[in-house]
């Protein structure tokens, strides 16, 4: 004794640490011995065996283990090796989760859960249900294990609000609200689908990230790079980046008889898409920004509906759109661009196109208004022509050119 007190007033740092060593220990101790006690069952049978002492248990079966609660139709309890199988309605409760199973395995010494059969766990930190075929519970950890087909459904009951997480393995990690889908992940929400090699979502950011040749999909929309962060919003995705060969793609159906089809896409290294109420709005393409659309032009005067090709490239490309259609798109930063449309004399298939070429610091696209401006050392070539500016537009209907201003 006189040899700890000598310790505490020459070594004061030395024994805080050993005192909150020791009451760890003692702490750690203490929850292994805690007992697992039995409330209630209707009949018990006492068996003696070799190496343990077992109890067989049946009807309302109710037992209580610290602050955790497990009951089932039937049980058998291993008193001597600390652990008790639950049989049939199985129900187990803590302060985090509820479980529901068809059995489970409950090891008192690591209060391990292992769950099989119908396995529905409901988290009560947030709105959100694990269900599969096998699931263990590692209670010390806050650690949940899923497989045997996993679904996670954050916000179920909640219809188009809800999303839907599949994949062949599930974790579950319940003090940081954190999980985790690994190999063939398989993501839903109303209309929109996603795939990728592993999903992680992180409640408290409110988002999901897929990783490993991630694709989403939605209607006639198509969407890829090497990893996609979505964020979610009031039960509502309102923003998407993609990081690394990012592409957007859409398909256009020119004949609803023949079912053919045009691509627009637009790719960069990086790409933000903006949406309201899951309804896109806006299109940020960051690096190296390509893109290629078709926009529609009316017939008129007896000429038959045609789709006109755009090809355009800079730093930045901005798309908006309004009404589900593509309105406008906006380029920045060395901006070029190819405008390939219908020749109205063409003689044979063979020079039914002709082109525009294009480039200034900004080109900004009016799809609605059929207007092509370029802003700053601008530059032009059509057939023979060659036009330099301080501004151009470029009326893609009428096919009528403006310069303003000198190169």
């Amino acid at each position: 004794m006189r040899e700890m007190s000598k310790i505490m007033v020459r070594y004061p740092l030395v024994y805080l640490c050993l005192h909150f060593a020791l009451s760890s220990v003692l702490f750690a101790a203490d929850r292994v011995k805690e007992p697992i006690q039995l409330l209630n069952a209707d009949f018990s049978e006492l068996r003696m065996e070799k190496d343990n002492v077992m109890v067989n248990l049946v009807g309302n079966v109710s037992f209580k283990h610290g602050d955790l609660n497990l009951r089932s139709d039937r049980a058998v309890w291993y008193r001597t090796a600390g652990q008790v199988v639950f049989i049939d309605s199985v129900r187990i409760e803590d302060p985090d989760q509820i479980l529901t199973a068809d059995r489970v395995t409950y090891y008192r010494s690591s209060r391990k859960v292992v769950a099989d059969g119908e396995v529905v766990l409901l988290s009560k930190k947030e709105d959100a249900k694990v269900t599969g075929g096998h699931g263990e519970y590692e209670r010390v950890e806050k650690l949940v294990v899923f497989s045997q087909s996993p679904s996670l459904i954050l916000r179920p009951g909640k219809g188009d609000s809800s999303v839907v997480v599949r994949g062949e393995t599930m974790e579950y990690y319940v003090d940081e609200r954190r999980g985790l889908a690994k190999e063939q992940v398989r993501i839903s929400k109303a209309d929109m689908s996603a795939t990728c090699d592993e999903a992680e979502w992180m409640s408290s950011e409110e988002k999901i990230v897929l990783r490993g040749k991630p694709r989403a999909e939605k209607q006639n929309d198509r969407l890829t790079g090497e990893t996609i962060h979505m964020f979610i919003q009031e039960d509502k995705v309102n923003r998407i980046e993609v990081e690394g060969d990012a592409r957007a793609s859409h398909l256009d159906i020119v004949d609803s008889v023949t079912h053919d089809t045009k691509e627009s896409f637009i790719a960069s290294r990086k790409m933000i898409f903006f949406l309201e109420d899951e309804e896109l709005k806006k299109v940020r393409a960051c690096g190296n920004a390509t893109s290629t659309y078709h926009p529609q032009s009316p017939g008129g005067s007896g000429r038959a509906i045609s789709y006109d090709k755009n090809e355009a490239s800079g730093d930045t490309i901005d798309l908006f759109r309004a009404d589900q259609r593509l309105s406008e798109v906006l380029i920045e930063g060395g901006a070029m661009g190819t405008y390939t449309f219908a020749k109205e004399d063409a003689q044979d298939s063979s020079s039914a196109e002709d082109t525009i070429d294009y480039s200034a610091e900004v080109i900004d696209y009016q799809i609605d208004k059929n207007l092509i401006t370029l802003d700053r050392q601008s530059s032009l070539e059509y057939r023979d022509i060659s036009l330099s500016a301080g501004r151009i537009v470029y009326h893609t209907e009428e096919r009528i050119l403006v310069a303003e201003g000198t190169g």
